[in-house]
């Protein structure tokens, strides 16, 4: 079986994670955000930018 993250990019993916569940949480109690709605900028733009901050993550992990 081949390992895909190592220790470093786990350490990073989770701060990754880390950081999009409390940018969620914040922006749903205090900005008023609705993930599942279409006509708000604010939660796709960090949806896209979670995503590719995670590729980046895997790529480099597989990279590696």
């Amino acid at each position: 079986m081949t390992v895909l993250l190592h220790r470093s990019a786990s350490r990073l993916g989770t701060a990754v994670g880390i950081l999009a569940v409390a940018v969620a949480i914040v922006g749903t109690r205090f900005f008023g955000w609705e993930w599942g709605a279409t006509d708000q900028l604010a939660p796709l733009v960090v949806g896209i930018v979670a995503a590719v901050a995670a590729g980046i993550v895997v790529l480099r992990a597989i990279g590696n």
